[in-house]
């Protein structure tokens, strides 16, 4: 073969190879990305737990847990649900119309003495504005509770008076004939037919706050939102007017302060907030509340004394008056 054939053999070879590859798209594989997920490690799947708190452990992967108030892709909260069923909508936040849940950046929660029965626990990660990822992601169990072998008899209502109220930021006993625990809150309560006497008890020293009758999330709420600073209590009676806040205090928005009597303490990292009102104020800046009520709540605490700083937990839940 002579030199001018090897030329045009190479030629025509080189020709084919160019249209072969331009017709035939290489093709890179995108890098997958990691997936958040959420597992209860404990307690178990069916497990049978006795009577009491139910500590509930969870394990967060390629999700960041962060107080912050800006969305970021994978950073959010998580939101753990007792008894309710993880809400899902999208760009709707994940808060229940009623029952228990909280929110935390932490890792565990504990449910305060769970009754006997067969209770569903569950947690969902949650973006920062507390609404679902997309698609959602929440991890579920049922656990029983079993019934403490040597029950405490319920003391029965004798009808006698309880302690006198004083709002003095001291819970005494008897001073309130009812109590309920949510998380890193308590709340305690009284009322006749004219008057609501309730205290609530933070684990922080900072802020403390209970919301009445949200209609979503924060939106709605009446709210009574307090600190303790160098020994003065300062209580606060507000209106949330969005999902997320703000909640300014009643008289900016036209109504009245209407909580009658205030108090509060502060010791040993805990804060304790007083207050009386009435169960119909005629403020409209006020829910109505009305004797055997069932009162759908939401709760928060902060760690600083200001009304701007953000909660470090949250959660909600229901309450029946007398």
């Amino acid at each position: 073969m002579n030199k001018i054939s090897i030329f045009l053999v190479a030629i025509f070879t080189l020709a084919i190879f160019v249209g072969c590859t331009s017709n035939n798209k290489i093709e890179q594989t995108p890098l997958t990305q990691a997936v958040p997920n959420i597992l209860i490690t404990s307690p178990a799947n069916g497990a049978t737990l006795p009577q009491g708190d139910i500590k509930v452990t969870v394990q967060v992967n390629n999700f960041s847990l962060v107080e912050k108030s800006v969305n970021n892709k994978n950073e959010g909260h998580i939101h753990y649900y007792l008894d309710v069923e993880p809400p899902t909508q999208s760009g709707v936040p994940a808060v229940p119309p009623s029952g228990s849940y909280v929110t935390s950046t932490e890792t565990s929660h504990t449910w305060p003495n769970v009754s006997p029965g067969t209770h569903t626990v569950a947690v969902q990660l949650v973006n920062v504005n507390h609404t679902p990822l997309e698609p959602p992601v929440i991890a579920k169990i049922t656990v029983n509770v079993k019934a403490a072998e040597n029950p405490v008899e319920t003391p029965k209502d004798t009808n006698e008076p309880t302690t006198t109220w004083k709002a003095d930021g001291i819970i005494s006993q008897n001073e309130y004939k009812n109590n309920k625990e949510f998380g890193r809150v308590s709340i305690f309560w009284t009322n006749d037919n004219e008057y609501l006497y309730m205290a609530i008890k933070g684990q922080t020293s900072g802020w403390i706050s209970i919301g009445f009758e949200p209609t979503d999330a924060m939106k709605d709420a009446d709210m009574v939102f307090g600190w303790v600073s160098n020994n003065i209590p300062t209580v606060l009676d507000l209106y949330s007017i969005g999902t997320f806040g703000p909640h300014p205090p009643d008289q900016d928005l036209g109504g009245r302060n209407d909580l009658i009597e205030t108090g509060g303490s502060e010791s040993g990292g805990m804060t304790f907030i007083e207050f009386k009102r009435k169960l119909n104020t005629g403020d409209k800046y006020d829910k109505v509340f009305t004797k055997g009520q069932n009162i759908n709540l939401i709760w928060g605490v902060g760690s600083s004394d200001s009304l701007n700083s953000p909660h470090s937990s949250k959660g909600g839940g229901t309450i029946t008056l007398d």
